[in-house]
């Protein structure tokens, strides 16, 4: 019997044990192995998220570069309000193509509430033939300058008009 009672009391210490085992060794364990899986998914997670963001960015270079020269283009409707001497000889040359001389008086750079951009006013005087001001009232109209007509004074003078424009330009 006493075999027997050594064998249960060893079979039972030993059941123990590998409980024990278990619970202090395997349970930690898979709990680990679990954690780590969880991270290598995140990361999975991450890396497929990197990937879409490079291939964004990819795509937004490629069509920055082919949309380059319309980039070019929209920017140089808008006046370096630092330096408006482009804008400036467009309006010379505009006017002595319609024969005319012309009073420029800018204002300040602002940005006002409502516009999209900053912009700078031009207040635009000069006096001439009637038959030269349209010619010279459509160049400035199509002109390569992003600006808006604001008002416009026409008054009849002996042998022309005289005439003041009110532009705002607007700049980078």
């Amino acid at each position: 019997m006493n075999a027997k009672r050594n064998i249960i009391i060893a079979s039972a210490v030993l059941a123990l044990l590998v409980a024990a085992g278990t619970i202090f060794v395997a349970v930690p364990f898979a709990k680990g192995v679990l954690d780590d899986a969880r991270g290598l998914a995140r990361k999975k997670q991450e890396l497929v998220l990197l990937q879409k963001q490079g291939d964004i960015q990819e795509e937004f270079a490629h069509i920055a570069q082919a949309k380059a020269s319309d980039l070019q283009k929209l920017s140089a409707l808008f006046l370096d309000p630092g330096n408006p001497i482009s804008f400036l000889e467009f309006l010379e040359s505009a006017a002595s193509k319609s024969k005319f001389l012309l009073t420029i008086v800018p204002g300040s750079p602002q940005k006002l509430d409502g516009d999209a951009w900053p912009s700078i006013e031009f207040q635009i005087s000069s006096k001439g033939s009637y038959g030269n001001f349209l010619p010279f009232l459509k160049s400035v109209e199509n002109g390569p300058f992003l600006m808006e007509f604001k008002g416009m004074n026409i008054t009849k003078e002996e042998g022309g008009v005289q005439f003041s424009i009110f532009l705002k330009a607007y700049t980078k």
